[in-house]
């Protein structure tokens, strides 16, 4: 545990060190012994090995040295006696050199008074106050893993001698009968005890006993219990006396023993005796325990107290000794006890039901049953109990009446034809007035006194009534009610403050009683001015209702005009409607409503607006080629002229030329113009608003020619081209056939740019199926667009007799039916349809001809190049005096091979003239450009 050890340990009695060194091996061990270890030689262990004083190793080792627990014996409380109220401490103490710490607890007879705890060596249970039930055995037990030890203190608690009865009775015993004097005491350890006095005991151990057989009159005295242990001494003194039985007699004061309700009485008990004797009263044989150890009873005659009494006295010397009896008589002369009147039925509003009222009276006597009758008001019987049973004894007896009636008037009860009690007189609800306050009636509602209130009082009894307004039977909430109870009947004063006319109706309910206030009016707008536009602004073509609607009573008549003139089929409109109104009708509106009692006017100035709108552009302008075209824009609005702007596609703000005018109608119209020399978006606007026309300025377009009307060649297919010119893009040629089917098999020339800065696009087809077929040709997607139609025919058939043309025969038509013509310039069909420029000498020939030269042209490739279809530039080179040829030909044999040349006779000049095969292409190009040609694989042709 870092103190090292001594040097020399070997032989030190405690630890032995024995080392070992074995020269071979360079090496040396030690070993360290420990004799007989205990708790305190736990710790860790290191031993160092150095070869010098700064090289050294170290190694450690953890020794824990385990034990049982031992106790402390000195620690330990010896056994001893306390007195109760003493404190004491019990502790517990284990020896420190103890290894795992143990567990530690008390207990007390084998029961356990602290748990166990393992956080000390010491454990301590402690008594502030001892008492009798802390003796007892307490053990204290310790253990840990390697054992358990317990230890036992007897613990005695003791207390000084303590008398715990004696001289019971206060001492007094009866002559005659046997009685024994005790006395007992309590404390550790047993006290002895002895009664010393007339007579003495022998002394013994907590309880002493003297005893009296008979008592005689020489046994009163003096007589003293003493008690003792080795803690003390108690002594008690008690005066034994000679006891007398006990006695009563019952009177009552004054000595008459009937009496009237409410008389004062008296009751009398008189006692004797040794003790003092207890007092039990009894009331027609059952006990009063309200009145127990009162001798005197002082009361107020009531039938609660009519019976028969006695009282009981009892002491140590007589039990239950009863007094004589006396009577007691309470009488209660017959009288209507109570009487009353109770509405039955529902009054309050809405209910409307006849009122029922239930009249009831009591009738009370003692001892006899009364009999109670109700009279009316001319003192006939209307009714008669009719009870025979009584009620309980401790009143008097009552007999209730209960009469329901419908009918208002005086009602009487009587009692065994004597005595009389009348009830308040009977009543329904009844109006006793309806007025309007501080006003005639009927009255006038004005614009001075638009108000009004209005009173109704009505009473009833015994129901409290209510009353209810209402107005063309909608009923009318009041706002004040007050109800008022009279002398004779309960009373409800009902306000209600009215602003329209009406016939007002006050009504009290549960009864058919009801009165009508009249409350007429002079005319007014149901709505008022402030809420009413009295400018309405309307647009042009919408709806417009002018509220003319007015109150009043009686109603009256609603009359219009239109800038002071009647008119008559408007009259009685109270909300006039004005459906697609017009400028025109900015106007004065007037309407009047009246009755007897006055009249109203209100005037409505309209407004009628036009919201600036275009009511008219240019839609899709063409911008021919270098020109400049102009765009217009029609506006409209009313009352203010609208203000047309101009902007192109990028935004900027177009300068135009305006026109302002005035239609038939009164509204303003403004006609602008922009002239524009760009195509795109144009856009109209009329400042303010989001109202705008978008104008197109498409670009310049026009189908250029187009193949005429042909038929199918001889041998097969024909070649259809059209072409396009466009600005400022290049044109786009679609092809479509007869059934508006899409043909995307074409071939399109290089479009090329014109010196004026147009575009010209060539595009041609193949076809071998004789309709119609159209050209269709765009100047940029979506906008402006050219149509042309082509018809193609079936292929012509030419016989001599019977003879089918040769082709030579074909080839001399061909060259009759020709007709050739010197210009600046034209078009031609060559072979396949392949379209040539040629500055001069072409020859235009018909569909037939055409057929006819493509027979000539056509030849058969080489099979092994039938599958890989060729594209081939051809340079046509033209002859310095051009004649006209009737036809071509070709040596249709041979087999040409890039770079080849591929001679030709007849078609430019006299002589021969060659194409020259300038490059291959191995693949269609539909990109090609100006000059390309392409060889056809399906009709495997040259082109």
């Amino acid at each position: 545990n870092g103190s090292i050890l001594p040097d020399g340990v070997s032989g030190n009695g405690k630890y032995t060190v024995v080392s070992i060194y074995i020269p071979a091996a360079r090496s040396n061990s030690a070993q360290l012994f420990i004799g007989t270890p205990v708790a305190l030689d736990s710790g860790t262990y290191m031993c160092m090995a150095s070869t010098s004083p700064t090289v050294n190793k170290t190694a450690t080792a953890r020794l824990e040295v385990t034990a049982p627990p031992v106790f402390d014996v000195t620690s330990l409380v010896p056994n001893g006696t306390l007195l109760v109220g003493d404190t004491f401490t019990l502790q517990c103490s284990i020896e420190e050199d103890v290894y795992p710490l143990p567990a530690i607890e008390w207990s007390k007879n084998k029961i356990m008074l602290l748990p166990a705890k393992v956080s000390d060596i010491s454990y301590t249970y402690s008594v502030s106050s001892a008492r009798l039930s802390d003796g007892g055995v307490y053990e204290c037990k310790a253990n840990n893993t390697v054992g358990t030890i317990m230890k036992s203190i007897t613990v005695t608690v003791e207390a000084p001698p303590n008398i715990k009865s004696f001289c019971e009775e206060n001492g007094v015993v009866c002559t005659g009968k046997n009685t024994t004097l005790e006395c007992s005491a309590s404390g550790v350890p047993h006290p002895d005890v002895q009664i010393t006095g007339v007579h003495s005991s022998a002394v013994s151990t907590n309880v002493s006993t003297i005893f009296l057989k008979p008592v005689v009159e020489s046994d009163k005295g003096l007589y003293t219990c003493t008690t003792n242990n080795r803690h003390g001494v108690d002594m008690e003194n008690c005066t034994v006396n000679i006891g007398v039985s006990a006695d009563a007699h019952l009177s009552v004061i004054p000595s008459n023993i009937t009496f009237q309700e409410g008389d004062s009485l008296q009751l009398n008990c008189a006692t004797s005796g040794i003790p003092t004797p207890t007092v039990v009263w009894f009331q027609n044989g059952n006990e009063k325990t309200k009145w127990r150890n009162m001798t005197v009873l002082m009361l107020i005659a009531a039938v609660e107290y009519h019976g028969t009494y006695q009282c009981v006295v009892s002491n140590l010397c007589q039990r239950d000794k009863y007094s004589n009896s006396v009577m007691v008589n309470v009488e209660v002369p017959c009288n209507i006890a109570s009487t009353s009147a109770i509405c039955m039925s529902n009054s309050t509003c809405p209910s409307l039901q006849q009122q029922t009222v239930s009249l009831v009276a009591e009738g009370r006597c003692f001892p006899v049953m009364p009999t109670v009758v109700l009279l009316n008001e001319m003192g006939g019987e209307i009714s008669r109990s009719n009870i025979t049973t009584s009620r309980p004894p401790e009143d008097a007896y009552r007999v209730p009446l209960e009469v329901t009636t419908t009918q208002a008037g005086k009602y009487t009860f009587q009692i065994d034809g004597t005595n009389r009690k009348k009830l308040e007189e009977i009543t329904f609800p009844s109006i006793q007035s309806a007025t309007l306050a501080n006003a005639s009636h009927p009255v006038v509602l004005t614009a001075s006194q638009p108000s009004q209130e209005l009173m109704c009082v009505g009473c009833s009894y015994p129901c409290h009534p209510d009353i209810q307004w209402s107005k063309q039977q909608t009923v009318q909430p009041a706002v004040n009610n007050t109800y008022t109870d009279t002398k004779d009947a309960f009373c409800v004063t009902s306000k209600l403050t009215v602003s329209s006319p009406g016939d007002y109706k006050c009504q009290l309910c549960g009864s058919m009683d009801e009165r009508t206030l009249v409350i007429n009016a002079e005319p007014t707008f149901v709505t008022s001015d402030t809420s009413v536009d009295l400018k309405p602004t309307v647009n042009e073509s919408g709806n417009l209702m002018l509220d003319c609607t007015v109150t009043g009573r009686p109603d009256g008549s609603i009359r219009w005009t239109l800038d002071g003139n009647a008119v008559p089929a408007w009259n009685d409109q109270a909300m006039l409607t004005l459906s697609n109104v017009q400028i025109a009708d900015n106007q004065r509106y007037n309407c009047t409503g009246s009755n007897k009692h006055g009249m109203v006017t209100r005037e409505f100035v309209v407004n009628v607006v036009v919201p600036p709108q275009i009511t008219n552009s240019s839609s899709l302008v063409n911008l021919p080629l270098g020109a400049t075209v102009d765009l217009f824009c029609d506006a409209r609005g009313y009352p203010d002229e609208p203000k047309i702007v101009w902007t192109n596609s990028s935004g900027s703000i177009l300068h135009s030329l305006d026109r302002s005018s005035v239609g038939s109608d009164m509204a303003k119209l403004i006609h602008s113009v922009v002239s524009v020399n760009k195509t795109g978006t144009y856009t109209c606007g009329i400042e303010g608003t989001n109202e705008n026309r978008q104008i197109e300025v498409v670009a310049y377009l026009t189908i250029i020619s187009t193949t005429p009307d042909g038929h199918l060649g001889v041998s097969g297919p024909i070649e259809l081209a059209c072409e396009a010119r466009a600005y400022p893009d290049p044109p786009i040629i679609t092809w479509k056939s007869q059934d508006g089917a899409h043909i995307s098999d074409r071939l399109d020339g290089i479009s090329s740019d014109l010196p004026d800065g147009s575009y010209s696009q060539r595009s041609m087809i193949t076809t071998e199926t004789m309709g119609v077929y159209v050209c269709h040709a765009e100047a940029a997607p979506g906008s402006q667009t050219q149509e042309r139609s082509i018809t193609v025919g079936p292929a012509p058939i030419y016989t001599s007799g019977s003879q089918s043309i040769t082709e030579t025969s074909a080839t001399t038509a061909a060259s009759s039916m020709c007709r050739c013509t010197n210009t600046e310039s034209s078009s031609a069909s060559l072979a396949a349809g392949v379209v040539l420029s040629i500055a001069v000498g072409v020859c235009l020939c018909s569909v037939a001809v055409i057929a006819l030269l493509t027979y000539l042209l056509t030849r058969r490739k080489d099979k092994s190049r039938q599958s890989r279809p060729e594209t081939q530039h051809v340079e046509m080179k033209p002859t310095a005096s051009p004649v006209s040829p009737t036809f071509l030909s070709a040596d249709l044999n041979s087999v040409y091979e890039v770079p080849d040349k591929v001679p030709l006779s007849g078609g430019i000049s006299s002589g021969n003239e060659t194409l020259t095969v300038s490059s291959l292409y191995a693949t269609m190009d539909t990109n090609a450009k100006d000059g390309e040609l392409h060889s056809n694989p399906a009709y495997d042709s040259l082109s």
